[in-house]
């Protein structure tokens, strides 16, 4: 992951040693990244994919947006009651 012109993140290499799509002669992959060490903003990965077998490379990129953390919201006073109910014996 670059942020700026600075590489904040990089993920170990994953090597595929045989098609995982079927019908799409293709292979999916999965990444996961702790969002601890990444502060909110704007960020451009990309994934560098090499084809031994093929004689092919690619190198695609895409946006991400981390976002700050949102803070879990206090129920209101009276939530559940019914609508124009105070919530009192009257």
């Amino acid at each position: 992951m670059i942020q700026g012109s600075t590489k904040v993140y990089e993920s170990p290499t994953v090597q595929a040693k045989a098609i995982n799509v079927e019908g799409r002669d293709a292979v999916a992959m999965e990444l996961d990244v702790a969002l601890e060490g990444l502060k909110p903003g704007s960020y451009l990965c990309q994934l560098n994919v090499i084809d031994d077998a093929g004689g092919s490379f690619a190198f695609p990129r895409f946006a991400v947006l981390v976002r700050e953390p949102v803070a879990a919201s206090q129920p209101a006073s009276g939530a559940g009651a019914a609508p124009g109910t105070s919530g009192s014996d009257r």
